[in-house]
């Protein structure tokens, strides 16, 4: 885990253990807390080395598509997007995925609220978000499919 208190301030890198219970105090208080995407679960929308996500405290109202930062029961943290929600349970998937998996609901810690890409920062009003909530969330099944397409044209 990489974290660092503003966006163009020194990185710090931690271990998942010692991020949980800060990444919790600092969301208690209506703070934000900047993580350094690390994966490729997230891929196309978040990218490894070139995004940073602001987490938020979750609000009242998960929502489908919305990007959440959760525990695994291994300890575990992982982001990935809403699927589904029901009862209390939440149907997760990453963007570069097409399994999902169910969590509690109480294992969410926060929500993604915007997405710093260099001197760009991305939120819930951009294009791509809106695109990747959407969209790219309904195309789950085809994925793999556009993902060979993708590399025939790029030639990798």
């Amino acid at each position: 885990m990489e974290f660092c208190k503003e966006a163009n301030v020194q990185t710090r890198t931690m271990d998942e253990q010692s991020f949980l219970p800060m990444c919790r105090e600092i969301l208690a208080v209506g703070g934000q807390v900047p993580l350094r995407v690390t994966g490729v679960s997230m891929r196309p929308f978040l990218k490894e080395g070139r995004d940073t996500v602001w987490l938020a405290p979750l609000s009242a109202r998960v929502r489908r598509g919305d990007v959440l930062l959760f525990v695994r029961p291994s300890g575990k943290l992982v982001l990935h997007r809403v699927m589904r929600k029901r009862r209390g349970m939440l149907q997760m998937i990453g963007d570069n995925q097409t399994e999902a998996e169910t969590i509690d609901e109480t294992a969410a810690v926060a929500v993604v609220q915007r997405v710093q890409r260099g001197e760009r920062m991305l939120d819930a009003h951009s294009l791509e978000w809106i695109f990747f909530k959407t969209i790219w969330r309904w195309l789950c099944p085809v994925r793999p499919l556009i993902w060979r397409l993708h590399r025939r044209v790029k030639g990798t």
